[in-house]
């Protein structure tokens, strides 16, 4: 563990080799981000850093400058590579003003996700909705019930039954042969790889209710960590999976990943 200060705010540096699972998620209020780094590089750094202070600011939480994030991010991934190609660096900043650098292995998805209906309903109204933030604990439980039930994550309707998000991720939907997200106004989270999807002319953004699952002929989780993983199943029922365009997507993402 390491301590360094900016301007009177603290920041503290942890260092984890464990499995990723065995790592508890912080507790307390404040805010995060998840970012996928590759070989010891961040991917979409700034988007991330940019979020997390716009946040903050929202909060009244003071932060130090995206440019001075940027640096001690780098100068400790610099010095703490994790063994492995992939790692997950979760950057927390609490209401207090400390930030907290956790670094650790990450394992790539290596098959399409089970994604089931019936999720948690997600209160669009809520002052923190479309933010990364603390306490996380309703996202995780709704997370654990669906691998319980044998899902790897569960799709979120609003309180006026607009189809949003799932337990960690944005949804890339496709419907009569388009390609579209939820909305924002849904309270969706403005993911990176969504945003940087979007702006890519990939997705289009769309309203859905409930009432459209049973017309989604694919779906793509978008996160971060995940990139684009196809889904092949919807509770039961099997869904398209193209080959082709998950690494077209995947190659995108890299491509514009880089800061």
């Amino acid at each position: 563990m390491g301590r360094n200060s900016f301007k009177g705010i603290e920041i503290t540096i942890d260092f984890w080799w464990g499995d990723m699972r065995n790592l508890e998620f912080p507790y307390g209020e404040g805010f995060f981000e998840t970012i996928k780094t590759i070989s010891g590089h961040p991917q979409f750094l700034r988007s991330h850093l940019l979020r997390l202070t716009n946040s903050a600011a929202n909060s009244a939480i003071s932060t130090p400058s995206i440019d001075e994030l940027q640096v001690e991010v780098r100068n400790y991934l610099a010095g703490n590579l994790v063994s492995s190609s992939a790692g997950r660096l979760r950057l927390t900043l609490f209401c207090d003003g400390e930030i907290r650098m956790v670094h650790e292995k990450y394992q790539e998805w290596l098959v399409p996700a089970r994604l089931m209906s019936g999720g948690s309903q997600l209160d669009e109204t809520n002052s923190l909705v479309g933010t990364k933030s603390l306490p996380y604990s309703a996202n995780i439980s709704l997370l654990d019930s669906a691998h319980a039930a044998g899902f790897d994550d569960a799709i979120r309707l609003n309180s006026q039954g607009e189809i949003c998000e799932t337990a960690v991720a944005n949804l890339a939907l496709k419907i009569n042969g388009k390609w579209t997200t939820p909305r924002l106004e849904s309270g969706a989270l403005p993911g990176i790889i969504r945003g940087a999807l979007v702006a890519n002319s990939q997705l289009l953004e769309a309203q859905h209710m409930g009432s459209d699952l049973e017309s989604i002929e694919a779906i793509y989780l978008l996160s971060s960590l995940k990139g684009a993983q196809p889904v092949a199943y919807l509770d039961e029922r099997p869904l398209e999976i193209s080959e082709d365009l998950t690494e077209k997507l995947r190659e995108t993402i890299l491509a514009l990943s880089i800061d």
